[in-house]
């Protein structure tokens, strides 16, 4: 008679990776995969999409260790030298998984409605590129936000926009963000700040943003809050979002992006762009900006006009 204690062990790899993607560890090294190479973790059962991704991630890994030695960056994070992946890394189930690491992604003090129930005969395993893009998620794409550090994701379907292209978005939604608290008092952006920086990326990247369905991730710990992103409510405003992007390209510590995160809140809930127009009617009467932002005032000044 077959014992009652006997485990099974389960393997997730690239043959049934798609069955887990909801676990948050298997989710974050998705978000890895997106932004190093433009792939998800289901395009890699094609060797050469492997090869793509161990190239840029280790080229991406790679540059962010030079730029980290030549500033003489203090992050804990990244000093650590940094994990490159081999094409071995995603052949043979050797990393076994913990309950702590198998959780489904649940809404931020709340149980998901539908959990996963493992069953205790089963013991999870899976291979070494996996782990490492998940590690690799909250090591090197976390940013500030509300006095936090957690790990943001701009979120839309392959209808929506290429894969290639949404990891663009990631990685400008990062730098910018990272620009913003090396500059800012405050160290980070607000949520506003970030949830407005997320739509105004995508209507200026989209080719046809009247439909685009999208939503902003930022996640902490075992958990994560899911935001709709209004990206119709913008589209048919595209100047208002550039100044908004370009705030934070060429000036990344003004005090105009506050304001205009709350503007522009306001004109995707109402459509009207009073408080916009008040900040830019104020902002040029003070006499106190700086050359790129008085460029940006002056070309959205020049949009309304027309």
């Amino acid at each position: 008679m077959p014992s009652r204690n006997k485990k099974f062990e389960v393997c997730v790899n690239l043959d049934n990776i798609e069955r887990f993607m909801h676990f948050l560890f298997f989710y974050k090294a998705n978000i890895t995969s997106i932004i190093t190479a433009g792939l998800e973790l289901t395009d890699l059962k094609s060797p050469s999409n492997i090869n793509v991704l161990v190239n840029n991630f280790n080229g991406y890994v790679g540059s962010l260790a030079a730029q980290s030695a030549k500033s003489g960056s203090r992050s804990s994070t990244r000093r650590q030298a940094p994990v490159y992946l081999t094409v071995q890394d995603f052949t043979s189930c050797e990393i076994q998984l913990s309950s702590s690491e198998l959780i489904e992604m649940k809404e931020y003090l709340k149980s998901s409605i539908h959990p996963h129930e493992f069953k205790t005969s089963e013991t999870y395993k899976t291979i070494k590129a996996f782990a490492e893009l998940s590690k690799a998620a909250d090591r090197y794409f976390k940013v500030k936000i509300g006095g936090d550090s957690v790990l943001v994701f701009v979120e839309a379907g392959r209808e929506i926009i290429g894969r290639r292209d949404l990891g663009e978005i990631n990685k400008d939604f990062q730098r910018l963000a990272w620009a913003r608290a090396s500059k800012s008092s405050k160290g980070g952006l607000s949520f506003s700040e970030a949830f407005v920086l997320a739509v105004a990326l995508l209507v200026t990247r989209l080719e046809n943003c009247r439909y685009a369905s999208a939503r902003l991730l930022v996640i902490k710990d075992n958990y994560y809050t899911s935001s709709q992103l209004p990206v119709t409510a913008l589209c048919d405003k595209s100047p208002y979002a550039w100044f908004y992007v370009n705030l934070y390209r060429k000036a990344p510590s003004s005090e105009l992006i506050e304001p205009t995160s709350a503007a522009l809140l306001t004109y995707m809930q109402t459509r009207s762009p009073t408080l916009l127009y008040q900040i830019l009617r104020n902002a040029t009467q003070a006499r106190r900006l700086t050359p790129p932002e008085m460029e940006e005032v002056v070309n959205l000044a020049r949009h309304i006009a027309k």
